[in-house]
Order: structure tokens, then sequence, then C-alpha cells
């Protein structure tokens, strides 16, 4: 709601009772003279409106989050809004814990929302809300440091998501580098399991010794093209004595694409001087998403080529 502060009139010792008191001259006339700051009529102090904004609700105000992971807590509006409202979200250290940018709540709504907040580096963030809104009751309502992330310790993947080559490129293989947070205080083994071994292949488990922080890296081997929707995933379960500082550590699934190549119909091919010829190109598997193939020639002065061709999404012809 809002409220509104009133001031009386100014009372202290350097406030002048009379007004006019400009000149030297008066000095012997006005007995308020040597006292005063300001010359002439003491103007009254305006009115101050004080706006009391409605507020946010949070069941849990601190959530602990598995290093790579992902983790939720639930908020509220604390009344009913006359107006559509957007709560804005920002963490304290982006290199720590990151959040989604919003949530929407429409008008005379208050439905709890879920918001995501991922462990990017072990440490501790907060995260704040902002509201912005057309109405006073949530127009510009802040919560700093509202919910405190707690980022676990863990294991440091090189990346969630691992592109494999095919045989064509680097012998179709790709690497995923593990490197433990802090040395581990008892040995730790981790078993690598592919969901799908017709696609792709890897290492079967990655030793960390005791007292070491050693980067260990998995090999990934193309066994198939496939495509995004395949959800080919890497499983990472892992074993260590009870008394281990990462006994109850969890590794995330790695999301694993092994790419299609795009075929050429010939591996070579003779031009007569002044003439034209074509060969073909097709992609192994049907494109999750339109693709360009830039083509250049290395030598302009004795052919020129088509600049590009295009395959469409889910289209093994070219455009």
């Amino acid at each position: 709601g809002t409220a509104e502060m009133v001031f009386g009139s100014p009372v202290g010792k350097r406030w002048p009772l009379v007004s006019g008191c400009c000149t030297p001259t008066c000095a012997t006339t006005c007995a308020g003279y040597g006292e005063a700051v300001y010359f002439g009529l003491v103007m009254p102090i305006p009115r101050v409106t004080v706006v009391s904004h409605a507020g946010f609700i949070a069941p849990i105000t601190t959530i602990y989050i598995q290093r790579l992971s992902s983790g939720t807590f639930e908020m509220n509006i604390d009344q009913l809004n006359t107006h559509d409202v957007t709560v804005y979200f920002t963490s304290s250290d982006t290199n720590i814990a990151t959040v989604q940018e919003l949530v929407f709540f429409n008008s005379e709504e208050n439905i709890p929302k879920t918001v995501t907040v991922f462990n990017v580096n072990p440490g501790t963030a907060t995260i704040s809300f902002r509201a912005e809104s057309v109405g006073t009751d949530f127009g510009g309502a802040l919560a700093v440091g509202a919910i405190t992330v707690s980022c676990e310790q863990g294991f440091g993947l090189s990346s969630l998501l691992v592109h494999v080559p095919p045989p064509t490129t680097n012998d179709g293989i790709a690497s995923l580098l593990i490197t433990p947070d802090v040395a581990p205080t008892h040995d730790v083994t981790l078993t690598i399991t592919s969901s799908d071994t017709s696609k792709v292949t890897a290492n079967t488990t990655a030793v960390f010794p005791a007292g070491q922080t050693a980067t260990r890296t998995v090999l990934l081997r193309h066994i198939s093209s496939g495509r995004t929707r395949d959800g080919v995933q890497l499983t990472l379960t892992l074993a260590s004595d009870a008394a281990s500082n990462y006994f109850f550590v969890k590794v995330p699934v790695v999301s694993v694409i092994t790419l299609g190549e795009i075929m050429p119909s010939l591996s070579s091919v003779r031009v007569q001087k002044g003439r034209t010829t074509t060969f073909t190109l097709r992609p192994n598997v049907l494109p999750d998403q339109d693709v360009i193939v830039s083509i250049s020639v290395s030598n302009t002065s004795i052919i020129t080529a088509t600049a590009s061709v295009t395959f469409l999404a889910s289209k093994l012809d070219s455009s």
C-alpha cells in the first residue's frame, strides 16, 4: 500500500525567527540575525509518499546442488496481484551458480512457480528477486539474497554434450576430460556406460587415486552416425570407500551426438576444357536442421564450382 509522511515546521536554534534580514545594517534590529542560516521565510517541507510493496514467498531458502547439475526452488508472490507481474532473478556469482531469467504471473494469479538453478563451480551464491509491474503492489518489489545456493564439489567435466566426429575426421575419436575438484581421500572409480554402443563406445573406467587431482581422459569412438533425437548418453557411476569425501557425489549424465558426414558421389572427376560436369553430395543421415555446405576451389584460374549447397532438415537431397 501507500502512506504519506508529513513534516512539521522546523524548530532549532539556527533557524530564523523573522523574515527580511538580508543586510548587515539590520544586525542591531533583528534579534535572530546572528543565528540565522537562511534569510527570509522558511518554506514548509513537502510531503513524502512511501510505497510499501507486496513481497514474495519461498518455502525453502537454501538449496544444495550437485556439481554440473541443476536444482530447483519454488517461489510465489504473497498476495493476489492486480496487474501482470514479471519476476527477474539474478545470481550473486555466475561463476558459481546461474539461474533462469524470469517467471511471469498473470493478473489475479498467485500459483507457485518453479525456478531452475545450475551448479557451475563449487561454492556458495545467492539468488535475488526483482519484480516489474505497472501497479504499485509489485512494481519495483525487491528481495536481495532470498535464496542461498550451495554448489557441491564433485567432478569437473570438459562438456556435458560431446559431438563425436565420423571416422573421416580425427579417426572418429572425441575426448571427454574429467577432473576432481579436490583430491579424493580414497581411490575413486568411475564406470562409464554408453546407452547405445551401436552409435558410440567409450573407456569402461576412469580411476582417480587418493590424494591427487589428476585429470582423466575418456575416449569416445564413433560407431555409426546418429541424430539429436537418438538421445545417446554416457552414464558415469561412482564407486569409492564409504568414508571418502566423494562417496555421496553424483556425476551428471553426458549427452553424445555421433555426427553425420556429407558423402560425395565421386572422389575424383575429370572436366574437359570449356565444359561442365557434375557430382552429387548426400548426407549419410537425415539432418536435424538445415545444413549449408560451402564449396571452395584451390585454384579458380583452372576450375570454378558451385559456391554452396543446402540440405534442408529431415531431407537427404539438396535444395
